[in-house]
């Protein structure tokens, strides 16, 4: 990760208080990142096969950070699996029976005798029972921070290979236009591709590995609430049917707008290289607070679907990371409204248990 951040200049900026910087003291980029390389192995996996999308291009030629995803994803649905699965083990031996010496010594001509146990005693049973389900529960929290890290790291460095790729490319290629098509395009598409376009693919391939892990997840909550809980407990998998209309929503939201965002740019970039060739043959200089307030208006337009895509991301996220509380606390209804919860986790159904072992 460090290759790939800013901590690389914490030795540069020391030097360069004490002396003089050259190039030389600057490090290496790592060879897995040099934009040349990246460039060279994409231009040959394309030329196989021009037609295919240029993603799957991406994919094949970067298997390794692909791999490293979907190692970090296992971890991600490990941790998810271990915690419910030890919270439905442990539960038996929380049951109030256990909190009691029974004597059964005169049973059955007499009845049983229930004697409390103390606080100490039932906190050292509590703990002597229950310490290794704890260690696990904490091992697959640690374990999400892990599989996060790793997928986090992978497709932070699939992006960065893909736009670092792409912009060698479009250099490369730009080197060889004519001066006319140059300055068409220079403030225009070219510009989209260089900033727009690539902060797009940086986002994407940064949230890359959620369009796996959330429906495995996803999968592996529904096989729980409907092995080891109850049926009815799928009903709070009912709240799906909420938040994929505002997800999907949020998603066209975000979708238009970035391309007016994309339009407006292209249209304030020729703007303004239609005012400096107008000053330059018509020298227009008395023309300048009316050409800056036509460049003001298309810049406040692009601010404004800025501000309505940063609140549909904003929407599609809380939306995301909210949704399991509300499903839980619809399944958590269903148990109550349908009597399922004394059968499923009531005190009473703990009682009949113990008296049938």
């Amino acid at each position: 990760m460090l290759d790939i951040t800013w901590s690389w200049l914490t030795p540069v900026i020391k030097k360069a208080r004490k002396e003089t910087l050259s190039v030389s003291d600057l490090k290496l980029t790592k060879i897995d990142l040099e934009t040349k390389i990246l460039a060279t192995k994409f231009v040959q996996e394309y030329n196989t096969n021009p037609k295919k999308s240029l993603l799957k291009h991406f994919l094949k030629v970067h298997k390794k950070n692909i791999g490293g995803m979907f190692v970090g994803i296992a971890f991600l649905v490990l941790a998810s699996c271990l915690a419910p699965l030890c919270i439905s083990s442990f539960q038996e031996y929380l049951s109030p029976l256990n909190f009691f010496d029974c004597d059964f010594s005169n049973y059955p001509s007499s009845l049983i005798i229930l004697k409390q146990k103390s606080v100490q005693q039932g906190l050292e049973y509590v703990f002597s029972t229950l310490y290794p389900y704890w260690i696990i529960i904490g091992l697959s929290l640690s374990l999400i921070s892990v599989g996060d890290s790793i997928c986090g790291l992978n497709c932070v460095q699939f992006g960065i290979k893909i736009t670092g790729a792409l912009l060698d490319v479009l250099f490369n290629k730009m080197t060889v236009l004519s001066e006319t098509t140059k300055n068409v395009n220079a403030q225009g598409s070219l510009a989209n591709i260089l900033f727009s376009d690539t902060m797009k693919i940086q986002q994407f391939t940064q949230q890359f590995y959620y369009i796996f892990s959330i429906p495995l997840n996803l999968i592996v909550a529904i096989v729980y609430l409907a092995t080891y809980i109850d049926p009815v407990a799928l009903i709070g998998a009912g709240g799906l049917l909420i938040f994929i209309p505002i997800i999907g929503t949020c998603a066209r939201i975000m979708q238009k707008a970035l391309s007016r965002m994309a339009t407006l740019k292209d249209i304030r970039s020729q703007k303004i290289q239609e005012i400096l060739n107008a000053i330059k043959v018509i020298k227009l200089f008395n023309t300048e607070q009316f050409q800056e307030k036509r460049i003001e208006n298309a810049r406040i337009q692009e601010l404004k679907y800025v501000q309505k895509a940063s609140f549909a991301f904003t929407g599609h996220l809380s939306t995301g990371f909210t949704s399991y509380m509300i499903m839980s606390t619809i399944a958590f209804g269903a148990l109550i409204g349908t009597d399922k919860f004394d059968t499923v986790v009531g005190p009473r159904n703990a009682f009949l248990n113990q008296e049938e072992e």
